[in-house]
């Protein structure tokens, strides 16, 4: 779609904080070193440095007994190189477990190794990000060998009754229209396309949207855990997906194993602090580079955020062309690893030139247009936000104030959450409940998605919790950094929390 004239910053920047798991992480620990025993999981876990015990929690899908009662078997399909699949039936409303029932899809990825200590449930975040692709994703030997690897689509996300409204026109819509107006027709434009999104959602998915909620989803995982007859688990979550790992622990203690947090979300935000937050760390990045550039004179421009706002200030200008969005996509892509924000400079040069290319093909590495449906379904119910169109749109100029290159597209996203079907219940739970295992969490020095600081809150706010700094840019470490992923087996397999301080 072609945006008109007057468009200046159309609300096309996604700040959906997913897994993406882009580069690779600097690892500035020795890797030669072993963990260092601070504390371990509780005794319903294995002392520190010996195999977890065979019956602390079952292969995922033998079903033994639990204080759930007989799990029923599990009809498993082949799914994928490695893994199968199944449709697990859960209580429809969480609080009538001896209700009507619906189905959400489960993906597993057998331990490789005899020695199996039960099941690792992950999930990528998003939220609205499907767990197939995780669940086969490179995993340490370690891990494979010791865990029944489990996805579980959150209800309207991949094959747990996908979200219709995904495909609707009104979201192309949404992303072309002017996220900042001057005037009041443009203030009324932007408003009716945000409107309809919600309008589109709640006529065509009014059943589901019901209970897309993390709280629904952390009662579907525990029914999964109860079908796979286990009286544990352990959790990886990682972006959005920390935030669901958190509401379970808090929901359900005593049935953690272990709780592993890669790009933490702070559950104590709401939405606006959550969205403005990564809004200053995306444009603090756009900074950071251009004092760089500035200083060692090794990028295409010595100027990055002049050019930055001369090609915005084309794109804007141009009706025939793909419009200031692009940009916005492809700055918060780079921002997601350390090669991303280092090629920006260059590409950014290309574009003032005219050569789009390069700019289109880092944002379509960002994220699908199709994730917007479910991302703003759980945002807009789990995150309290302003709750009319005139309260919501205070923040939009607020914001620009503070953020103004990304911050008002950034805020003005999920306007639609203003007039969404269905309220904002928030987060069940405390941040910190009683008899938790300890934690791992995990953040990075330059992610902008998940900023460092919301990883050392969480990290503060959890009894025991043991924090992994990783010194690099972009979203997430895990499965990029051997340095982490030496601390993470360690804390999976054997129970051992790294020391205070510890970094990569």
């Amino acid at each position: 779609m072609t945006p008109s004239p007057h468009r200046r910053r159309a609300v096309g920047a996604l700040v959906a904080a997913t897994a993406t798991l882009l580069g690779s992480a600097a690892c500035t620990t020795d890797d030669t070193a072993s963990p260092t025993v601070v504390s371990s999981l509780p005794a319903s876990s294995a002392a520190p440095g010996t195999p977890m015990p065979d019956d602390t929690a079952a292969s995922a899908g033998t079903a033994p007994d639990t204080a759930d009662g007989p799990a029923d078997p599990i009809d498993w399909s082949a799914c994928g190189t490695g893994l199968t699949c199944a449709q697990i039936a859960v209580p429809a409303d969480p609080a009538d477990p001896d209700g009507p029932t619906v189905e959400v899809a489960v993906t597993r990825r057998a331990a490789t190794g005899t020695d199996v200590i039960g099941p690792l449930f992950v999930n990528p975040g998003g939220p609205g990000a499907a767990t197939r692709d995780l669940v086969a994703a490179d995993w340490p030997s370690e891990v494979e060998a010791h865990f029944d690897i489990i996805g579980v689509d959150p209800r309207g996300v991949g094959a747990s009754m996908p979200l219709r409204c995904g495909d609707d026109p009104a979201i192309d819509a949404f992303r072309e229209v002017d996220a900042e107006p001057t005037t009041d027709a443009g203030r009324a434009e932007l408003v009716d396309a945000a409107a309809a999104i919600a309008d589109a959602c709640g006529r065509t998915d009014a059943e589901t949207l019901a209970t897309t909620t993390t709280a629904v989803h952390v009662a579907d995982l525990d029914a999964v855990r109860a079908a796979l007859g286990s009286e544990q688990l352990s959790f990886a979550g990682f972006s959005y997906g920390t935030a669901i790992g958190q509401a379970y622990a808090a929901a359900h203690p005593d049935r953690v194993r272990a709780l592993l947090l890669d790009g933490v979300i702070d559950p104590e935000l709401d939405l606006i602090d959550l969205l403005e937050g990564q809004a200053l760390a995306i444009e603090a990045a756009l900074d950071e580079l251009d004092a760089r550039c500035r200083t060692a004179g090794a990028c295409a421009t010595t100027d990055v955020v002049g050019t930055w706002d001369r090609v915005e200030a084309a794109l804007t200008a141009d009706p025939a062309g793909p419009g200031p969005a692009v940009l916005r996509l492809a700055t918060i892509a780079a921002t997601y690893s350390s090669s991303g924000i280092d090629q920006l400079p260059e590409v950014l040069v290309a574009a003032e030139r005219g050569e789009l290319g390069p700019l289109e093909r880092l944002a379509d590495r960002y994220v699908s247009l199709a994730d917007y449906a479910p991302y703003a379904a759980y945002v807009c119910r789990d995150l309290p936000h302003p709750d009319t169109v005139d309260g919501y749109l205070d923040e939009v100029a607020r914001v620009g104030t503070t953020a103004p290159r990304l911050g008002p597209a950034v805020i003005a996203e999920l306007l639609p959450c203003a007039t969404w079907p269905e309220p904002s219940v928030g987060a069940p739970g405390p941040i910190a409940p009683d008899g938790l295992a300890p934690a791992l969490v995990i953040g990075n020095t330059g992610d902008r998605a998940t900023p460092l600081a919301w990883a050392q809150a969480v990290a503060a706010d959890l009894p025991g919790a043991a924090l992994i700094t990783v010194d690099t840019e972009g979203h997430t470490a895990l499965l990029r950094s051997a340095c982490v992923q030496r601390f993470a087996v360690a804390y999976l397999v054997d129970g051992t929390v790294p020391p205070a301080g510890t970094t990569c």
